[in-house]
């Protein structure tokens, strides 16, 4: 009897915890760059954001491209500063910092948003096109 009434909380708050990380719905979606470049290409209103440093920006980005440096202090009222009516489209070197931005923008209500897979590398990789 004792078991029951020590296991039956246990498995109330492995419940909870369970349907608490069920609840995390992420609201983006990830695309290869393949994707991204036709998204690029022939969706309304789309934007390119890129999340790298302004070094890294620098170096080589895709045209038309606007930067906001996701380790910046103020990223977030950069962010917030954009038409969420827009589709973004977000990279950054590697698929990491873009995917973490992606979700950022889904708590500020962003909702049409695109995380290209392997980032700036997998785009030059594929050889796609970029300005410096």
């Amino acid at each position: 009897m004792n078991k029951i009434i020590l296991f039956t909380p246990l498995v109330a708050l492995m419940v909870l915890f369970a349907s608490c990380g069920a609840s995390q719905v992420k609201n983006y979606k990830n695309v290869n760059v393949n994707k991204a470049e036709e998204i690029i290409n022939t969706a309304e209103d789309v934007v390119v954001l890129d999340v790298r440093t302004p070094q890294e920006f620098k170096d080589g980005h895709i045209e038309n491209a606007i930067n906001i440096d996701i380790f910046s202090d103020d990223f977030d009222t950069q962010v917030e500063q954009l038409d969420k009516s827009k589709t973004y489209v977000v990279i950054c070197r590697s698929g990491g910092r873009s995917a973490n931005a992606s979700n950022k923008m889904v708590t500020m209500g962003f909702e049409d948003i695109y995380n290209v897979e392997g980032g700036f590398i997998a785009w030059g990789g594929a050889k796609k096109p970029t300005v410096k």
